[in-house]
Order: C-alpha cells, then sequence, then structure tokens
C-alpha cells in the first residue's frame, strides 16, 4: 500500500476524532505534517491527493458518535503499524518517532470533553508503548544479525557437576563469559556491558548430534548396541549430564552411610 495514503487515512481519522468544530483549528495543520512525512518517507503521493484522502476520512467518521471515530483512528493505526517499515529509511527511526509527535501535537489542538481527551490521550500513550516495543525488538534483531555476522572463538569445558559449557570473550569488552550447553544459539547479553550477542557452539553441538546419530544407526544396522570405540574425548564429554553425576553423587552418599553404620556397629 502507498505510503502516502496510509498516512493521510491516519492523519484524516485522527483528525474526525476532534469532532466538526475542532476541524478549522486542526485540519491545516494535519495536512503539513502528511506532507512532509510523505516527502519525507520517498512515497509517490502527490500534496493535493493527501489533502483529499484526509478529507474523505474525515466525512468517513466525523458524524459518528466519539467512540466510533475514536475505532476508526484505531485501525488506521493498526493500518500503520502494518505497514511501518515504509517509513523506516535505512534502519532509522526518526520519521516514525515524528509522526508519533505529530499525533500529539494534532490531538493536543482539539477542544474535547474532559473524558474524551483523557481517552484520546490514553489511546495514543498506548499506540506510542506499541512503536517503542517494535522499535526495541528491531534493533534487538538487527543486534543478532550483527553478532551473527561477527563469528565468536569458544571452547567447550565440563563444570564440577558434568555439565558442558561454552567460553568465550564479549566481542565488545573482552569480558569472559561462560554459558550453558542449552543456551547455544539463544540470544543473551555480556553481564559487564551488556552488549547482545549470539552464544555460539552451535554449528559444533550440531556436529556432534550429527556424528551420534550417525554411530546410533551404524550400529542398528548391524544390531549391536554398544559405544563407538573410535568417539574421542571431546565427543565423550556431550555424554556427561546432570542425571549421571546425580547418580554418581546418590551411590556415594550410599557408601558413606554404610560405612559409617559398620564403623559403629564394630565400636
Amino acid at each position: 500500500m502507498n505510503a502516502g495514503k496510509i498516512l493521510a487515512d491516519l492523519y484524516g481519522s485522527l483528525l474526525a476524532v476532534g469532532g466538526r468544530h475542532n476541524h478549522p483549528i486542526v485540519a491545516a495543520q494535519a495536512n503539513n505534517f502528511c506532507q512532509a512525512a510523505v516527502r519525507k518517507s520517498r512515497a509517490t503521493f502527490s500534496a493535493i491527493d493527501t489533502e483529499q484522502v484526509i478529507t474523505q476520512n474525515l466525512h468517513q467518521f466525523i458524524d459518528k458518535p466519539f467512540a466510533a471515530r475514536l475505532d476508526g483512528f484505531g485501525r488506521s493505526f493498526d493500518q500503520f503499524q502494518r505497514h511501518r517499515k515504509a517509513f523506516t529509511l535505512d534502519g532509522n527511526h526518526d520519521l516514525i518517532d515524528q509522526i508519533m509527535v505529530d499525533i500529539q501535537d494534532v490531538a493536543s489542538c482539539m477542544q474535547l470533553q474532559e473524558d474524551e481527551s483523557s481517552a484520546l490521550m490514553n489511546t495514543i500513550a498506548s499506540m506510542k508503548s506499541s512503536v517503542d516495543r517494535w522499535k526495541a525488538d528491531s534493533y534487538r534483531t538487527h543486534k543478532v544479525e550483527e553478532s551473527v555476522a561477527q563469528p565468536i572463538s569458544y571452547t567447550f569445558k565440563k563444570s564440577l557437576f558434568g555439565k558442558v559449557q561454552v567460553d568465550f570473550r564479549c566481542q565488545r569488552c573482552g569480558n569472559h563469559v561462560t554459558a550453558s550447553a542449552e543456551d547455544i544459539g539463544r540470544l543473551e547479553h555480556c553481564p559487564k556491558c551488556n552488549h547482545d550477542f549470539i552464544v555460539p557452539g552451535e554449528a559444533s553441538l550440531a556436529d556432534h548430534r550429527k556424528r551420534v546419530k550417525e554411530v546410533e544407526e551404524q550400529y542398528l544396522d548391524l544390531g549391536v548396541d554398544e559405544e563407538d570405540p573410535e568417539m574421542d574425548d571431546k565427543e565423550k564429554e556431550f555424554e556427561w549430564d546432570g542425571e549421571t553425576v546425580l547418580g554418581c553423587l546418590i551411590l556415594t552418599g550410599i557408601a558413606a552411610v554404610i560405612c559409617w553404620a559398620c564403623f559403629k556397629f564394630l565400636l
């Protein structure tokens, strides 16, 4: 959909929220805002067409009850949200920020009853929160792409309890970071500088799982159910898990209790 028409629908439905007596106050202001935003968004909509669409939207909603006018504005904003990338120029959100400021400015010029003005401002505040969340997600996605584009060197090790961990350094500050194998491939951040990154090791883990699956299929075909004698030490460290370690600890505890009981019995 054309970016100019999206904006014209948005501003026209916003004007309608104010009712007929507000039209002369804010119509020219809204049209100027819309034309400026259309130029910045590189849209092909002409200034005359923009004014016509604003007027059409105004007449479509202006005679309806306030709740219906506010709902029409909400639907126009939903349409703007769905096509917001048209107003994000080269990853820059300045135009979207300016549009939200324009909406606030137009709304502040309207002469409404107290409850109507409160409802409109709450709606705009909710819209702004939605835009801010999207901007944050967009920024985070950009950071993920940036992190993926810069591979991180890493090593595997086992924790005290036998869990596989990934050791690496933050790309920004060089801080030493340790993550569990379960976090491999997830978006995390450095505890020191808060830099976002993807926990490395996914390729190695996927390759290991592929080799293990091939070995299992090979032994199933042979009717043998035993470990591959050629599995190297690095692969075997993946075989350790919390359940194995916990089982060893339990058996050690039972043995200790038996020894203590025997010692007490002999005394």
